[in-house]
């Protein structure tokens, strides 16, 4: 397995810490990380679930290296940035309480 270029630099673009995206995916940091690390699989219900948060395709997730990102996010005007990042906010506040917080206080 390769690590998952994509998942990280999306979750460092949108500023979103690896503890949030485990709770919304309903699963351990450590196995968060491992993902990300490539040394587990991401499933395809966790797939599905983060591509719809990034709003990227499932392909550029699961495949998707830093050009590939960095392409998708180039496309996006500052107005659509904006829109996602406070789409992403408001599901993961969804999600976890904890991430609520966090995210109030930021704001």
């Amino acid at each position: 397995m390769k690590p998952l270029v994509a998942l990280k630099l999306l979750r460092f673009v949108y500023e979103v810490p690896a503890k949030q995206i485990a709770d919304y995916l309903g699963m351990s940091e450590h196995n968060y990380h491992k993902i990300e690390r490539g040394e587990i699989n991401l499933s395809l219900a966790h797939a599905l679930k983060l591509s719809d948060l990034f709003a990227v395709s499932i392909d550029i997730m699961a495949k998707g290296g830093r050009t590939a990102v960095f392409k998708v996010l180039s496309e996006l005007s500052e107005e659509q940035f904006d829109a996602n990042l406070k789409r992403i906010r408001a599901l993961l506040m969804q999600d976890a309480p904890s991430t609520a917080r966090l995210y109030k206080d930021l704001n």
